[in-house]
């Protein structure tokens, strides 16, 4: 009992396992057969280029099991892996001529199509498959290894993991090939790749020629090569150079470098110029208006508290950048000019586009990337640069003072700042170290100094006015005053360099 058990059982397994295993392989059917019509001619406005539309038929079995949902047919993008191959599907259906649907997909190297239902069901048992697309440049010159151009064609292809039980194709040509053909030189051939066993049949008609294999297994291919003399078809493939979708291309792409050129000479020599005055002197005492925001930093300051210091300024100069705004130092954005050229811009970006389609039209070359890449960093760079607003007359008066400021600051030594302003002629006032002055306007610069970045040539000018140990008492915590205003640097910097504004 106990084998007739095992047995039973081992019966039962294979039973169960033999179909799973039979659904594991999605490549577990075969192809009754290809049959491949070509109908080749010589597209006289496009400089003879060969052309020709195909109609695959393929008939698949498939098993009685949900194992497949279609197949997918690779067709080689380019002519020969040389030519463009400017192919086009026009239709997928079935042997009755309703639609099938299909996904297309392009690599580069294979235009992919996934014949299957969008809803995912599975097909089963004899399914056929009809596939017709145009294709260009199909002769090649092979002058050099038979003395004649060729259609030399793979007809099925060697990348199939099924087996065929036939394969035929039809050769229809126009006129002026029918004529061109040198129909003793007619060859066709079957097997594996670089194989040159003839094909099972051959039959040259008045209007066709007409080949067949037969049994051809997984990675076997039928090959056909009709021969015609030299010259007849355009074999050199397609020629833009010189061509008006080539030359506007090239217009266009200058005339996008000029807006672009334009667009910095309107920012740093238009904008940059508003407002501004012409001549910039040294001044030596600050703008009463707008006035400065401060933040006095002790020396003995922690990084904590210099942290909310440099929260604090940036909240600061938020708030006071919204004041400025609205305070006319600045004129309002005046986009007329700019927004008539960005248009332009796009106007010759459009032209362009259609350069490039028609150039990719016939060549496949991928001129349309430049302008649909091109096009969002040539409008941000345009802007950002024409955008820029520019100071008005009181914006300018300001921006002037201040510049006259610093040029005073950076002169900070003791025989130009005499010249500039003797400290005899200044005002003066009593200082807080008993029995000493001060020049009040010196230590007044102090906060501009640090707002242009210039407190270390200021820090110099201030401790040669006061006496070598004396410190004012505004400064706490340290001896002497130019140790204390390099505290007030470094404290300056580190809370400065913590704000995200760089307030």
């Amino acid at each position: 009992m106990k084998r007739i058990f095992k047995l039973l059982l081992t019966v039962l397994t294979t039973l169960v396992l033999l179909p799973l295993s039979a659904k594991a392989d999605v490549n577990d059917f075969s192809f009754e057969s290809f049959d491949a019509q070509y109908e080749i001619s010589l597209n006289e406005e496009q400089d003879n280029r060969p052309e020709m539309i195909v109609t695959e038929t393929l008939v698949a079995l498939f098993p009685d099991f949900n194992q497949n949902r279609g197949i997918r047919r690779d067709i080689p993008a380019s002519s020969y892996g040389e030519l463009p191959g400017l192919v086009k599907i026009i239709s997928v259906t079935d042997e009755s001529g309703n639609p099938r649907e299909y996904e297309e997909t392009r690599d580069g190297n294979l235009v992919s199509l996934a014949i299957k239902a969008s809803d995912g069901s599975f097909v089963l048992g004899r399914q056929t498959y009809v596939i017709k697309y145009s294709q260009a440049w199909v002769i090649k010159d092979y002058k050099r290894i038979s003395g004649f151009d060729e259609f030399y064609w793979d007809v099925n292809g060697t990348g199939w993991q099924q087996s065929f039980g036939k394969v035929t194709a039809s050769v229809s040509l126009d006129s002026k090939l029918q004529a061109a053909l040198a129909s003793e030189n007619v060859s066709c051939y079957q097997g594996e790749f670089g194989s040159n066993a003839t094909c099972d049949s051959k039959e040259i008609l008045a209007d066709k020629v007409i080949f067949s294999s037969s049994n051809l297994q997984a990675g076997e291919n039928l090959t056909i090569a009709l021969p015609f003399a030299a010259g007849v078809a355009n074999t050199k493939g397609p020629e833009v150079a010189g061509t008006i979708p080539m030359i506007l291309f090239w217009i266009a792409l200058a005339l996008v470098i000029v807006i672009l050129l334009w667009a910095i000479y309107f920012r740093f020599f238009v904008i940059r110029r508003q407002g501004r005055k012409p001549f910039i002197v040294p001044i030596y005492q600050p703008t009463k208006e707008p006035g400065l925001l401060t933040s006095v930093v002790g020396p003995s300051a922690k990084d904590k508290q210099l942290q909310k210091i440099a929260e604090r300024i940036e909240e600061l100069v938020s708030a006071e950048r919204k004041v400025v705004n609205k305070s006319g130092y600045f004129i309002k954005r005046a986009l007329g000019l700019p927004a008539v050229v960005f248009v332009a811009g796009i106007a010759i970006f459009a032209i362009w586009l259609v350069a490039g389609l028609m150039l990719d039209s016939v060549t496949e070359a991928g001129f349309v990337a430049a302008p649909v890449v091109l096009f969002g960093p040539f409008a941000i760079l345009y802007w950002l640069l024409v955008s820029k607003r520019a100071y008005s007359a009181k914006g300018g008066e300001v921006l002037a003072t201040v510049s006259g400021l610093e040029m005073y600051i950076e002169l900070a030594e003791k025989d130009r700042l005499e010249f500039l302003q003797s400290p005899q002629g200044a005002s003066l006032k009593p200082s807080e170290l008993k029995g000493k002055q001060v020049l009040k306007l010196y230590e007044e610069i102090l906060p501009w100094a640090i707002l242009l970045g210039l407190q270390k040539q200021w820090s110099k000018v201030l401790t040669d006015l006061y006496a070598q140990g004396a410190v004012p008492l505004w400064i706490v915590g340290v001896p002497q005053l130019s140790d204390s205003l390099d505290s007030l640097d470094s404290a300056v910097a580190t809370s400065l360099a913590s704000s995200s504004t760089g307030g």
